[in-house]
C-alpha cells in the first residue's frame, strides 16, 4: 500500500479524482442554484406577498372577507396549488385545505405535507407555508405547493453522495491500475539499465509498438545505448591498435638503449640517436591513433590532402 501511494501515477490519479469531484460539486451547485434555490426563493416571495395581503384584509375587513379571499385564491388558476388554514381566536378552524399543521404557531416558515386523494389515488403535495399569528389570537397559514422542487432536492441530495462515492471508487481503482501499468513500463527501463550497468551493453529496452510516450522514450534510450556501445567498442579498437602499433617501436627502442648501454662507447651516440628516432616515431603513432579515435567518435573534422603513397609503402615495408 505504501508503494502504491508512493507512485506518482497513483497520486496524479487521486489529484484528478479530486479535481473531478470539485468540478462535479460546482456543476451540482450551479444546478441546485438554478433548479432549487431560485425557484424556492420565488415561491417564498410570492407566498410572503400573499400573506401580507391576506393579513391586511383580515385587519381591515374582518374574518368573512378573509375567508372569501382564501376561497377565491384556492380556486384561482396557478401552476402551484394554493394552501391555507385560518384559525379563529377561539381555536376553531374557520377555513382550511391543509390536512394538518403544527399545533404551536410561529412567526415563520413551515414545509408541510399536504397530500390529497383523487379517485382513490394519493397525490403528493408539499406546501411551503408562512405562519402568522394575529394580536387577537387568530392564526393564518398561507402556502404554495413545492412538491416538484422537493422531489428534485431529495434526488439531488441522495445522488451527490452516490456520485462522489462512485467517483472515489473509480478513481482509486483506476489509479491503481494505471500505476500498475506505468510501473511495468518503468520496470522494463530500470531492468535494462541494471543489465547495462552490469556490463552487457547489448541490452535494449523492449518496445510494444504502441508508439506511445514510453515507446518513444525507449527508442531514444536505445539509440543512446547504441551510441555508448559503439563508443566503447571504438575505445577497445583503439586500445588494441595502440598495443599492436607500440610493440615493434618499443622493442627497437629497448634494443637501441641496451646497445648504447652495453656496446662500445664509439657507437653510443649513434644508438642514442636511433633511440630518439624511435621515441619520435612513438609520439607520431600516439598522435595518429588519437586522431583516428576522434574521427571515429565524430569529434574531429576530417581534412583531405594529397598523400605520397610511396611513403606509406616504405612504412609498410619497414613495418612488416
Amino acid at each position: 500500500m505504501r508503494a502504491l501511494f508512493g507512485s506518482l501515477s497513483f497520486r496524479l490519479a487521486l489529484i484528478y479524482v479530486g479535481l473531478f469531484g470539485a468540478s462535479l460539486l460546482l456543476v451540482l451547485g450551479a444546478f441546485y442554484l438554478t433548479v432549487i434555490h431560485l425557484p424556492l426563493r420565488d415561491v417564498r416571495a410570492e407566498v410572503q406577498a400573499e400573506a401580507r395581503m391576506l393579513q391586511n384584509i383580515y385587519i381591515v375587513d374582518g374574518a368573512d372577507a378573509l375567508v372569501a379571499r382564501l376561497k377565491a385564491r384556492e380556486r384561482a388558476s396557478n401552476p402551484r396549488r394554493a394552501f391555507h388554514a385560518f384559525v379563529a381566536p377561539d381555536g376553531k378552524v374557520v377555513s382550511a385545505n391543509l390536512p394538518s399543521w403544527p399545533h404551536e404557531g410561529i412567526e415563520g416558515w413551515w414545509r408541510l405535507e399536504a397530500d390529497d386523494y383523487l379517485e382513490g389515488d394519493e397525490v403528493d403535495y408539499e406546501s411551503l407555508t408562512y405562519d402568522h399569528g394575529f394580536d387577537d389570537g387568530a392564526r393564518l397559514l398561507v402556502g404554495r405547493d413545492i412538491e416538484d422542487i422537493s422531489d428534485i432536492d431529495e434526488v439531488l441530495q441522495a445522488g451527490v453522495l452516490w456520485l462522489l462515492a462512485v467517483a472515489l471508487v473509480v478513481g482509486l481503482v483506476g489509479g491503481g491500475l494505471m500505476s500498475l501499468a506505468i510501473g511495468r513500463r518503468i520496470e522494463a527501463v530500470s531492468s535494462t539499465a541494471r543489465r547495462v550497468m552490469a556490463g552487457d551493453l547489448s541490452q535494449r529496452i523492449p518496445l510494444r509498438g504502441s508508439r506511445d510516450d514510453f515507446d518513444r522514450l525507449a527508442e531514444t534510450l536505445n539509440l543512446m545505448l547504441t551510441r555508448i556501445e559503439d563508443g566503447v567498442e571504438a575505445v577497445h579498437r583503439v586500445s588494441d591498435s595502440v598495443a599492436h602499433e607500440l610493440r615493434t617501436p618499443l622493442t627497437r627502442l629497448r634494443a637501441d638503449l641496451d646497445d648504447a648501454l652495453l656496446g662500445p662507447a664509439a657507437d653510443r651516440a649513434t644508438r642514442l640517436a636511433a633511440a630518439i628516432d624511435e621515441a619520435d616515431r612513438l609520439d607520431r603513432i600516439f598522435d595518429a591513433v588519437l586522431r583516428i579515435a576522434r574521427i571515429e567518435a565524430g569529434r574531429h573534422a576530417a581534412t583531405m590532402r594529397p598523400v605520397d603513397l610511396s611513403t606509406l609503402l616504405d612504412d609498410a615495408i619497414d613495418y612488416y
